[in-house]
């Protein structure tokens, strides 16, 4: 918290006598993601689905501040000996993206992102038979995950713009759980800005 502190205090600081442009957007995308923590019964590896969501962005010709809102399917497809399944976790994602321009649109970011767990779903234990079995599993995941977002932008043509972040999970998503599941996810993006005002 004392460094997103410093990072909002030097962005206030800079654009205080800057002349900021806004704009508000949609964006969506790729989701690349699985789980970290894999133990000697199930393996998570990487699947693919969706994100999709608005942006409010506020930049100078340098520096940008970007909160999201932000859909998105996470998860991962897992494997054990009882057979192969995918978890699905599903997020309304807040990141709050800070941009540095380097040159012509080309951007570096990074921020802290808060996300809000709508659904879940994943496999579970049948003692009868020993085998899974897909089912919601939202009330043992955690409801809350914080995460950390670094990536590279470029925005384009004054309205268009492409992204690739890597989103690192800090926190469980079971804490009752002996595994160290934490989300993992690359997000390949594309957005429009629908309505630019400012400069």
């Amino acid at each position: 918290m004392r460094g997103l502190l410093v990072l909002v205090l030097f962005f206030s600081s800079f654009t205080s006598n800057a002349q900021l442009e806004f704009s508000l957007g949609v964006k969506g995308g790729i989701n690349y993601m699985s789980l970290t923590g894999n133990t000697p019964l199930i393996k998570h590896d990487f699947r693919k689905d969706y994100h999709l969501g608005v942006f409010l962005l506020a930049k100078t010709k340098v520096l940008g501040i970007q909160p999201e809102l932000i859909y998105s399917r996470q998860g991962a497809s897992s494997s054990s000996i009882y057979g192969n399944f995918d978890i699905q976790y599903d997020y309304l994602n807040v990141p709050v993206i800070f941009k540095l321009y380097l040159i012509k649109g080309l951007n570096f970011q990074l921020g802290p992102q808060l996300s809000l767990l709508v659904g879940a779903s994943g496999p579970v234990g049948n003692p009868q038979t020993g085998y899974f079995t897909a089912q919601s599993v939202y009330e043992r995941i955690n409801k809350v995950d914080v995460s950390i977002v670094g990536g590279f932008g470029w925005d384009f043509l004054n309205r268009f713009s492409l992204e690739t972040r890597f989103n690192l999970g800090l926190t469980k998503t079971n804490d009752k759980s002996t595994n160290e599941e934490k989300n993992q996810v690359v997000q390949i993006s594309a957005g429009c800005k629908l309505f630019k005002f400012g400069k």
